[in-house]
Order: structure tokens, then sequence, then C-alpha cells
């Protein structure tokens, strides 16, 4: 059988991904049959460090150079290796929809009236701009400009509900949206302009409703540990990454959809 290749290029939320793999791995799961990964990626925002070079996608900081080798093998990533492309996070997230919503209302959205009031459609522009601008988008263009095989994308997991909070943290208007009432207007408009932005380049895979309450929080049996998992610490303060489980369920969900 021959298998297809995917490629995972990412920040810190690849971790999910490929633990959720190794998961299915251990368990023998027939879903991965027939498909094979390998992860390209750097913390944060340090993919910023890549540019397009005789065809391939080639870091231009040390730091990155040595990410790509340490979970490829490789120096450089080079499209003909692989079948399926997946861009996983890269700045892809749900705040940017809170920052607005901290900010103003629009027509059946927001209910504090000494807030500005703008249209849908212009919240919804807003948006689409600066998700244009995330290095999500930017990796999408770049892999377009090499290759016309499929790019898919997850945006980064919606926020699960803390259970020990950072001393001086705070969580970005995430349970006031939630307590307003609003999460199912603002989660429909998050896709709809992430979507929308990166369509030229990349199929948006939005994260599955069985990860989900809420609307707009992930369910915390899929944050659990995920500190521990990822960076060691422990503690369960971060609410951001997500756990193996949580990536398992990713895999299931979407991998029948990453065709060549």
């Amino acid at each position: 059988m021959t298998k297809t290749r995917l490629c995972l290029i990412g920040n810190s939320h690849l971790a999910a991904m490929k633990l959720g793999w190794d998961k299915l791995v251990e368990e023998n799961d027939p879903l991965i049959n027939g498909h094979s990964i390998t992860c390209y990626g750097a913390p944060r925002d340090m993919l910023r460090h890549v540019e397009v070079r005789d065809g391939c996608l080639v870091p231009t900081s040390p730091k990155v150079r040595k990410q790509f080798t340490m979970l490829s093998g490789q120096e450089r990533l080079d499209p003909n290796d692989y079948d399926v492309f997946l861009l996983v996070g890269l700045g892809a997230s749900f705040k940017r929809v809170l920052r607005l919503y901290n900010g103003c209302r629009w027509p059946g959205v927001g209910k504090q009236p000494h807030m500005p009031l703008v249209s849908s459609d212009f919240a919804r522009s807003l948006l689409i701009e600066g998700y244009l601008g995330t290095r999500l988008s930017d990796m999408g263009q770049k892999l377009m400009s090499v290759t016309n095989k499929p790019v898919f994308a997850l945006h980064e997991p919606l926020w699960s509900p803390r259970t020990s909070p950072c001393p001086g943290d705070h969580d970005f208007g995430w349970l006031n949206a939630v307590a307003s009432g609003d999460g199912t207007a603002l989660a429909a408009l998050f896709r709809d302009s992430l979507a929308a932005a990166i369509a030229p380049w990349v199929c948006l895979l939005p994260q599955p409703d069985s990860t989900i309450e809420e609307h707009i929080m992930t369910r915390p049996e899929f944050n659990r540990d995920a500190d521990k998992d990822i960076s060691g610490s422990g503690g369960g303060k971060d609410a951001a990454h997500m756990n193996r489980d949580f990536g398992a369920e990713m895999w299931r969900h979407h991998l029948g959809a990453m065709r060549p």
C-alpha cells in the first residue's frame, strides 16, 4: 500500500497532534493505516524566519534550523517529499475575535451600550484582515508558491477553563463572552472570517464539536495535563494547549478529509 505522506507545519500546538498520533499508533488504530506524518515547526512566531528558496521552505535562523532538524531530521522542507500539508496553530486564534468583542459591539452581538457600535460587515472584514496577517496565512502562501498539493489548517485550540489561573493573568474575556450568551455568534464569526481569510491558499478544518463546550471553549478533559505533556511544567496553568486525547480526537475527525 502506498502511504499518504502528511507534512505538519506549526508552532507549539503541533505537540498535541504529534502526541495524539502516537496514541493512535500505540492503540493500533486502523485509522492511520496507510499514512505517515513528519513535523516541522518552532515555538511561538519563530516560523517568520522561513523563506522560499529553490522550491523549498528554508529556515533563515539557526534556532529554527535546529528545530526543523530535531523534529523532522531535515534542515529544509522539500514539498516533493509529501502528499498533503497540514498547518497547525500559527497565530490563528479565537483571541482575535475576543479583542474585537471587548472593544465594540455589532448587531445582535455585545450587550454593553457604552461600546462603539459597528456593522457586522465591518467586524467580519476587520477579522479577515487580521487573519490575513497571521503566520498561518503566510505559510499557506509560501506553500502555494512551491506546490499545488492540498494544504489544510487547524486553528489554535479554543481555550479550556483554567484549573489554576496564573497570578496576574487574564482570560482575554473568554468567560465574559460565555456568560453573555454571545458564544454561538462569536464562534460562527471566528470560523467564517478565518476560513475566508485563508481560502485562497488553505482549507480550514475547524475544531470538532466533540471537543467543545459553551460554543467557544475546549472541554476540560482535552486540556488536562497538557502543560505536563508539552512543557513538563505541570500544575494545570496552561489553558491554551491541549493534550494527546485532543490530538487523537482531531485525527479521528479530520484525517479522512486530508486526501492527496
